[in-house]
């Protein structure tokens, strides 16, 4: 389903360039042409050698921009990921052997985004948000019956770093509706492609409950040193969504919803598994979906400079998948099985637009 509305997308942002192509594409015998602009929506040919004006192309009308927009922004943004993995169709062995889950992950967020809306109602942008994370705490549990009983092992852990980075580009096309008389809002349709990454480091572990199964033996109760692991996801894919905007003489509100449809790959690097290969330890592997909202407020600050206040919340999951674990000795399991993973956030920040 990804590869399609991939092709999708590509094949509609081509449809919507293609008027460059009968710009740029001129033919001659006799003289050599150049291209100049003039008042944004004229092409004029001119013969080099005596400047004489030889053509007029006149670009369609609907594809000139109307405006141009670019924000960035900063605020604050917290999220939790948890996946576990386990034998769901053994009788014998448990459905949940290992879960781990890191809560209360606090970054400092950073946005950057731009947008171009033309006369014909067509938009077109991308946004780039960056999170440095900066605390969090989590718990490595494992257990030896099905549906969490029977936990042999339990680790609490400090979250050390790293970032997030989300990335998205998209285009729509707006419909004004009249709500009451004089007053609209822009209703837009959008399709897009985005990719989202959390990389999570952790150390400072302490166990809590000790144990020994499936070969497996815990380090004692209390602190064990040398914990500097690291979990890296991945989640790209198309997303079809729409936007809500409002606007009155110094206000605009924008309500944005999405729903994606994702790849999802993470690799793990278990830094204290003498048995486990390194740098990569293990790696996942599903398909997921996600659902996006947000709120903005903007506000007319001076000339054509607004500031906005922006919050909202996300949430991701993937079906079952592929666990595929690489030991030291070169060889590879698959045996056990990915149930799920879970990725969630919400966020709110403060930044300023600027309108071309």
């Amino acid at each position: 389903m990804t590869k399609c509305f991939s092709v999708l997308f590509v094949s509609l942002l081509l449809s919507q360039t293609a008027f460059a192509r009968d710009i740029y594409f001129f033919e001659t015998e006799s003289v050599k042409l150049s291209v100049n602009h003039n008042n944004k929506r004229n092409v004029y040919i001119f013969d080099e050698s005596n400047s004489n004006r030889k053509h007029i192309y006149r670009a369609p009308k609907g594809f000139v921009a109307k405006t141009r927009t670019f924000g960035f922004g900063s605020g604050h943004r917290r999220g939790d990921l948890l996946w576990n993995t386990g034998f769901p169709d053994s009788p014998a062995l448990p459905n949940i052997l290992s879960e781990l889950e890191w809560n209360d992950i606090d970054m400092v967020q950073f946005d950057v985004d731009g947008e171009v809306r033309f006369n014909n109602r067509f938009r077109a942008g991308l946004n780039i948000g960056i999170g440095v994370i900066y605390n969090g705490v989590g718990r490595d549990s494992d257990y030896t019956l099905d549906d969490r009983q029977g936990e042999f092992s339990r680790s609490v852990f400090e979250v050390d770093g790293d970032d997030t980075i989300d990335g998205s580009v998209y285009i729509g096309y707006e419909f004004p509706i009249e709500i009451i008389k004089n007053k609209k809002i822009l209703f837009t349709p959008l399709l897009g492609y985005s990719y989202h990454e959390q990389n999570i480091q952790f150390e400072d572990a302490v166990q809590v409950v000790a144990g020994s199964a499936f070969g497996v033996t815990t380090p004692p109760l209390g602190p064990f040193s040398g914990l500097d692991s690291e979990y890296k996801t991945n989640w790209y894919g198309p997303w079809l969504g729409f936007e809500t905007e409002y606007n009155t003489s110094n206000w605009t509100f924008i309500a944005n919803y999405s729903h994606h449809w994702a790849d999802y790959d993470a690799q793990a690097r278990w830094n204290l598994r003498a048995d486990f290969a390194q740098p990569i330890s293990f790696i996942h592997e599903a398909e997921a979906e996600g659902d996006r909202f947000s709120l903005t407020f903007l506000r007319d600050w001076r000339d054509d400079w607004q500031a906005y206040l922006n919050m909202g919340i996300e949430q991701w999951k993937t079906e079952s998948g592929l666990t595929r674990i690489f030991f030291a000795n070169g060889t590879s399991s698959e045996a056990v099985r990915l149930n799920e993973a879970i990725w969630d956030s919400w966020w709110a920040g403060l930044g300023m637009t600027r309108t071309f």
